[in-house]
């Protein structure tokens, strides 16, 4: 008998969240649909100028090598 006004009493606030989360929900946009991709808008997001290209391979090529020694405030000694 206990067990069953606890059951009763779980649903019942189940049944008051899932209302509390639908009146939440409903002002929220509908969930969104899958769209088709599309070459251009998506790709356009890595997309670089000249400047930023330059500027990007000039600090990939101040890296160097692993065996090459660091320059300044790499020096661990």
């Amino acid at each position: 008998m206990l067990f069953m006004k606890f059951c009763i009493f779980c649903i019942s606030v189940l049944l008051k969240f899932q209302k509390k989360e639908k009146k939440k929900n409903k002002g929220k946009e509908k969930e969104k649909e899958r769209v088709a991709f599309d070459r251009d808008r998506d790709l356009k997001v890595n997309q670089l100028d000249d400047a930023k290209r330059k500027a990007l391979i000039k600090r990939s090529q101040e890296l160097g090598s692993r065996f090459k020694s660091g320059g300044a405030g790499t020096s661990f000694l």
